[in-house]
């Protein structure tokens, strides 16, 4: 999906090749059923030598509610040193605990102390679908039961 997020920003010592949201199955998609496994590619070229660049990702509603966030080194982990032109795919995977909406998706590259090689504010939008509509953003699949109480 072509990248055109509205806000670019960072030193262009990296460039964001592609951001792609995965099914359960692998397969690109923009829409994702609650409660699945799902993931996110992030695929970046380096333009200059790095020692270990962080690659992270913000999930928000489309309003701009920041709904999840992550990055490889919050994650525990290290890309390692990267060469001018090195590429890094990185995949981040996880269970879509979301409610049925519309969201954007944030992705960067940047230095462990914050400087910003690459940031894609809302560079994709993508939708997320379920059986049944609940509130807010965290879909916790409550149960509901009902216990009669004596009567008087």
């Amino acid at each position: 999906y072509p990248l055109r997020p509205p806000l670019r920003r960072g030193d262009g010592r990296a460039g964001l090749l592609s951001i792609e949201t995965l099914d359960e199955r692998g397969h690109p998609t923009m829409v994702w059923r609650s409660g699945e496994l799902v993931s996110v590619r992030v695929t970046v070229r380096y333009r200059e030598a790095m020692e270990n660049p962080v690659v992270g990702i913000m999930l928000r509603t489309r309003i701009g509610f920041e709904v999840y966030g992550t990055n490889t080194e919050l994650e525990a982990v290290n890309l390692g040193p990267c060469a001018a032109g090195d590429i890094r795919r990185v995949l981040f995977s996880f269970r879509c605990d979301l409610c049925p909406r519309e969201y954007t998706l944030t992705a960067a590259s940047h230095d462990p102390d914050g400087a910003l090689h690459e940031w894609l504010e809302d560079a994709l939008a993508f939708t997320v679908v379920d059986s049944r509509f609940t509130a807010g953003v965290a879909n916790l699949r409550a149960t509901t039961n009902v216990e009669r109480g004596p009567t008087t």
